[in-house]
């Protein structure tokens, strides 16, 4: 394969949100040097490494969950800015490493780095109301989450950024509004995330996959919130609209997500709405037909979706 081949192969993967534009550059170079592959880490080995990591957080955890009430306030606000420079920094000095592994590692500990970050900025904020703190936590996290994301596009860091955008949205909304109806709130994590999935189809967010999977969780959680049922027509229409977005851009996560919410809320829709008229045990056998229905046309549209998948991946 020429240069020139492999240039527009990967530029055409990197437009498709299968890899990273630093993973595109990565194979551009391995190619034009000829060179042998790198070894890798094993998998095995990196899981342990994560598994003994994560006992020792746990264990740092468990001990300033013990002494945390007796600091000052000063003190929380220095262990969590500490920690979470420490995290940013760990995943710096493995930004640029030739292992898939060290990348995978800098994208864990940026994407915790933010988590602690949040913490951070929930103390700073939380000499006012709860709602403030938290509001305060998600403009912080935001922002932070936004510029991490925008140094490397992984699925952590858009999941980082994208989750203080809807904490931000939430308590803004409960600082703004008194006596707030839950189904408001519902409404809110459902339009995000509707709008990260258009984000994504657009091309403005990426990776364009993790779009898709993050907003569409969103946009299927969100009707669910709150104590009304009318939601769930939404979420049902919500279901369907993944289903057929998913024909027209041939992505398949948005088909599993579709089709989730298209079971969840018939079901409910059915028994909620019908179970008291026909009798349980009948609305239970209208939910299973309109089911096995739904079944039937997700695995028509999977059809759809599938060969232009398997066409765009890349061949090794």
């Amino acid at each position: 394969m020429s240069d020139s081949d492999v240039r527009s192969s990967v530029d055409r993967w990197a437009a498709a949100g299968l890899i990273t534009r630093e993973q595109a550059e990565a194979i551009e170079a391995f190619e034009r040097a000829g060179a042998p592959a790198p070894r890798r880490i094993p998998l095995v080995t990196e899981a342990l490494g994560y598994l003994g990591a994560a006992l020792a957080l746990a264990a740092g955890v468990a001990f300033l969950g013990q002494i945390w009430d007796e600091l000052s306030r000063v003190a929380e606000l220095a262990i969590l800015a500490t920690g979470a420079v420490a995290l940013w920094f760990g995943g710096w000095l493995v930004r640029g490493a030739e292992d898939p592994a060290p990348r995978r590692l800098m994208s864990v500990l940026w994407f915790l780095s933010v988590g602690v970050a949040t913490g951070f900025f929930f103390v700073l904020g939380s000499e006012d109301d709860p709602e403030t703190a938290w509001l305060v936590a998600g403009i912080g996290a935001t922002l932070y989450g936004g510029v991490v994301w925008r140094a490397r596009k992984t699925p952590l860091q858009l999941l980082a950024a994208f989750g203080g955008l809807e904490i931000a949205a939430v308590a803004g909304l409960l600082v703004a509004w008194e006596d707030v109806p839950g189904w408001t709130v519902g409404a809110v994590v459902w339009a995000l995330g509707l709008a990260l999935v258009l984000a994504g189809w657009a091309g403005a967010v990426r990776p364009r996959t993790a779009a898709y999977a993050i907003g569409s969780l969103a946009a299927v959680v969100g009707p669910r919130i709150g104590e009304v049922d009318w939601p769930m027509f939404v979420g049902l229409a919500t279901g369907a609209g993944l289903m057929a977005l998913s024909v027209a851009v041939h992505r398949t996560v948005l088909l599993g997500f579709g089709a989730v919410a298209v079971f969840i809320y018939l079901m409910g829709i059915t028994l909620r709405y019908l179970g008291e008229t026909i009798g349980a045990p009948l609305a239970l056998l209208v939910a299973g037909v309109a089911l096995l229905a739904v079944a039937l046309v997700t695995a028509r549209l999977r059809r759809l979706t599938t060969p232009a998948d398997v066409a765009a991946a890349p061949r090794g």
